[in-house]
């Protein structure tokens, strides 16, 4: 997550999905992941209404900042 927006500035398309982990080691997480950013040449272009804290936390006090 350090580097999360050296990999926005260097690559054409960034996506970035919210995998939690289960609650419980028996639980089944789901079929598909939500994604939470996305970025196209270096910007951001999708972020989500609300974008979970990892997030913001990874992409805080950098350019790419949500």
């Amino acid at each position: 997550m350090r580097n999360l927006h050296r990999a926005i500035a260097e690559f054409d398309l960034v996506q970035v999905y919210d995998n939690p982990s289960p609650a419980h080691p028996n639980q089944r997480q789901s079929e598909t992941a939500p994604l939470v950013l996305e970025a196209h040449g270096g910007a951001i272009v999708s972020c989500g209404d609300a974008p979970p804290g990892w997030l913001r936390t990874a992409l805080q006090d950098t350019k790419c900042a949500l």
